[in-house]
């Protein structure tokens, strides 16, 4: 990839997973709530099985970008640990992921950041993050580019009032590192 900084893509709802298994999950004893429609819930179970057709789309859209497959620990952990490992600071705006209003309904019944629950979806790494957005969208898989990687190491949320810096995830939570060891290989 040839710029140092690339735009970032979010593909598929934040808080899927996290989604899906708390609507099985919840019912009396939990006394939340919050009703999941099954269209909600089918949302959800057919994001998870379209992540390689998003793969795919993303080779054909725009030939050179990163594919990062994330899950425990949400959008948020995915990026803060991505910008880890590439040395460098980011720029996001929250407003742009994509996110199911069932995810917001749970999430502020259970008082947990929908952006922190687990998910099932991708993010990608290129040169032409709006370009890739749009082709995916057109085949029906919820996208935006939602910021971009920048010089420095904060990594800060910047559709809000004022700067907010993402902290750490909790400990335990890793990246998938053969991304980025196919990364290196590709910018040297």
């Amino acid at each position: 990839m040839s710029r140092a900084y690339p735009e970032i893509v979010a593909a598929f709802s934040a808080g899927n997973l996290e989604t899906e298994r708390l609507s099985e999950e919840c019912g009396a004893e939990k006394e939340i709530n919050v009703r999941l429609s099954e269209a909600a819930i089918s949302q959800c179970k057919s994001e998870r099985e379209a992540r390689e057709e998003a793969r795919r789309i993303a080779e054909n859209a725009c030939g050179e970008s990163i594919c990062l497959p994330y899950g425990r620990g949400g959008i948020l952990a995915a990026l803060y640990l991505a910008a880890v490992r590439r040395k460098s600071g980011l720029e996001i705006r929250l407003r742009d992921v994509p996110i199911l209003p069932e995810t917001v309904a749970l999430s502020e019944a259970l008082a947990k950041n929908p952006y922190r629950m687990d998910t099932e979806a991708l993010l990608f790494f290129t040169e032409s993050g709006d370009s890739l957005a749009r082709s995916l969208r057109a085949k029906g898989i919820p996208a935006a580019c939602i910021g971009r990687f920048v010089p420095g190491l904060d990594k800060c949320v910047v559709d809000k009032t004022e700067r907010e810096y993402i902290n750490r995830p909790e400990r335990g939570i890793e990246l998938e590192a053969e991304v980025f060891e196919t990364e290196r290989k590709t910018d040297a």
